[in-house]
């Protein structure tokens, strides 16, 4: 439960930041992914069992022979870069154009763009649970639109549509 809500003040606060600080995208995107490498690093560090079974810290000539290899370089840099940082300032420069209300809405929605290309791209096959849990999201996202197209009725319009069955 703590993760929405914190995702969901987040947006909030950049929403806030981006009216300050317009055009600022690239900058917030870059304190934003600092952030994360920083607590990551620490977190590594600081919690028992971070590097081998035995809970000590790899050593620094066991970490930099992983990091000579050609296939941790491209994963570090997919990961960092494409799937980190690109998606944070897409996030942010959506979060500048857009209201976090609205933007909190269509991020929702990363599951079924995840469940999607998985069971396209990789065969992932996709059961009865993952159905109802894409109709809740859906059932969501839907109210959210319908309730906020309500916001500018007056209660009484409302009133006299449901009264006359329109």
């Amino acid at each position: 439960l703590v993760q929405p809500l914190a995702f969901g003040a987040g947006f909030w606060k950049s929403e806030h930041v981006m009216k300050k600080h317009s055009g600022q995208e690239g900058a917030l995107t870059a304190l934003q992914v600092g952030t994360v490498a920083a607590c990551t690093i620490l977190w590594s560090v600081l919690s028992s069992g971070s590097g081998t079974p035995t809970g000590e810290l790899p050593a620094i000539g066991a970490l930099m022979d992983a990091l000579a290899q050609s296939q941790v370089q491209m994963a570090l840099l997919w990961t960092g870069l494409i799937t980190t940082a690109l998606t944070v300032w897409l996030e942010t420069v959506a979060l500048s154009r857009l209201p976090s209300a609205e933007v909190t809405v269509l991020f929702s929605t990363e599951p079924l763009w995840g469940t999607a290309f998985a069971a396209a791209l990789l065969g992932e096959s996709v059961g009865v649970n993952t159905y109802a849990g894409g109709a809740l999201i859906m059932a969501a996202c839907m109210c959210r639109t319908v309730l906020k197209g309500l916001d500018k009725v007056e209660p009484k319009e409302v009133l006299e549509k449901i009264k006359k069955g329109v």
